[in-house]
């Protein structure tokens, strides 16, 4: 067989062929190589969804904020308008799911009512129609402690030395104000620990423009005025004088949150969402100490004040809870504030509360990321074709260097039958011995054959999203 392929070389079509093979491979190398990085390894956009919420072991209903972004590089696109599926599995009861579509912004809110919170650590799975593989998959754990251990209060009794004999304590009636909204400050006069009644109050302000002169306070030393932040920097001067002219004065900064949007309930269920600067949407989430109840997107108007103010409705929202509003879908912006649902001005004023309530703000906690996942696949994709490129182009050589290498030897035969034919000497045979070069032969062509093999692997790499 070896003979018959050395003889075979002999003519002049297989030596064109080993001439065109070796200026072919290296052409031909080049061309895949081009192929397999510029477009089997091309970077390609992944898509993966991002899931938000409370605590996993709550006592409430399941509420979740759902995401799923195209991601390209570093930069992130919303997948708007498209439908998805979330499965909760995990505890006694069978799997709880939810389907629905993404809004412009790419987000669904997602209820779920299963009565079973037993798994502290359920599986979630997010699935799409016209994805290949799931968005996201994997357990999500949040203990409540850890949640309520990160919220960020704010209010209280707002400390400053009050020279003269009556007393005066300060509160923000809901925690926090915020620029241009009106909010109520419950102020207490007492005179060595006793609750002063009938003083009268003179407010100034810097900075903040008070609404109305409070009334004098009641039998308990309480009485309340309205002001409204101008700007972000507000200090107010309080003087108090009761009936026997003792006198008080207080005077500090107030706490006003800078960019914050405000949230008041102006009906059973009915709340309003007031920016101070005109934008296209709020977004919020309804929380209470027991986990998230609710949350979402509120589309907002611009007013003719200049505001932008939206109105979410919510069912039956406990009493003490706390809206969280802010600019941002994660509620971490610096001006995110929970406002509480609930206006305590009567109750304290009546003595049935001794304190006012604080403003409680919690952010949207990332429970599961599916993005991350999807962008590390796309890597080692990326990173396979990259192998099998070096791969093919080390064979490639391999091949051209036993090419090369059985042309030479095939030459200095020829050459060496010549110069035996010219003097004179009988050849049996043209080329000899021929064992070496059949074995290089076979070589080459297995190099051929896996070469090959190395396409068609580059070829499914892909079809790989």
């Amino acid at each position: 067989m070896g003979q018959d392929f050395e003889r075979g070389l002999g003519a002049g079509y297989p030596e064109r062929v080993l001439r065109h093979a070796l200026y072919a491979v290296p052409a031909a190398t080049v061309a895949i190589v081009a192929f397999s990085l510029l477009v089997v390894g091309a970077p390609r956009p992944v898509v993966g969804a991002r899931l938000r919420g409370g605590p996993t072991d709550g006592t409430t209903p399941w509420s979740f904020q759902l995401e799923v972004v195209e991601r390209r590089g570093a930069s992130e696109q919303p997948v708007s308008g498209r439908p998805v599926n979330l499965e909760l599995s995990g505890g006694r009861d069978p799997s709880a799911t939810w389907s629905g579509s993404l809004d412009p912004e790419g987000r669904a809110e997602v209820g779920l009512s299963t009565r079973d919170r037993s798994a502290s650590a359920p599986t979630v799975t997010v699935t799409a129609p016209w994805a290949r593989r799931p968005l996201a998959r994997g357990m999500i754990h949040l203990p409540r402690a850890t949640w309520w251990g990160a919220r960020h209060e704010r209010g209280g009794t707002v400390d400053s030395p009050s020279p003269g004999p009556l007393r005066l304590r300060v509160s923000p009636g809901r925690g926090a104000l915020a620029v241009p909204f009106p909010t109520p400050l419950l102020v207490e006069v007492r005179w060595r620990g006793e609750p002063v009644a009938g003083a009268r109050i003179t407010a100034r302000g810097e900075g903040v423009e008070v609404l109305d002169q409070p009334p004098a306070t009641n039998a308990r030393g309480r009485t309340r005025l309205i002001v409204q932040p101008t700007s972000h920097i507000a200090a107010l001067e309080l003087l108090a004088r009761d009936s026997a002219e003792a006198t008080g004065r207080w005077y500090a900064t107030l706490p006003v949150v800078g960019g914050a949007l405000h949230a008041t309930s102006i009906a059973a269920g009915a709340i309003e969402v007031v920016s101070p600067i005109p934008r296209d949407a709020a977004y919020y989430a309804l929380i209470d100490e027991r986990g998230r109840l609710a949350g979402g997107r509120v589309p907002l108007a611009v007013d003719p004040q200049g505001t932008a103010s939206g109105r979410v409705t919510l069912v039956n929202p406990p009493p003490t809870a706390w809206l969280v509003v802010s600019s941002e879908p994660d509620l971490a912006s610096p001006g995110a504030v929970g406002w509480p649902l609930a206006d305590p001005t009567a109750a304290w004023l009546a003595g049935t509360i001794d304190d006012a309530p604080r403003s409680v703000t919690i952010p949207e906690t990332l429970l599961l990321d599916g993005v991350r996942p999807a962008v590390e696949l796309e890597a080692a994709r990326q990173a396979q074709v990259r192998r099998l490129t070096a791969l093919f182009v080390a064979m490639a050589l391999a091949l051209v260097v036993l090419l090369l290498v059985l042309r030479v030897e095939r030459a200095a035969a020829k050459l060496d039958a010549h110069l035996r034919r010219a003097a004179g000497v009988a050849v049996a045979a043209e080329l000899v011995p021929t064992s070496g070069r059949s074995l290089i032969a076979v070589g080459a062509a297995v190099l051929a054959v896996a070469l090959g093999f190395l396409v068609l692997l580059l070829l499914s790499l892909l079809r790989v999203a």
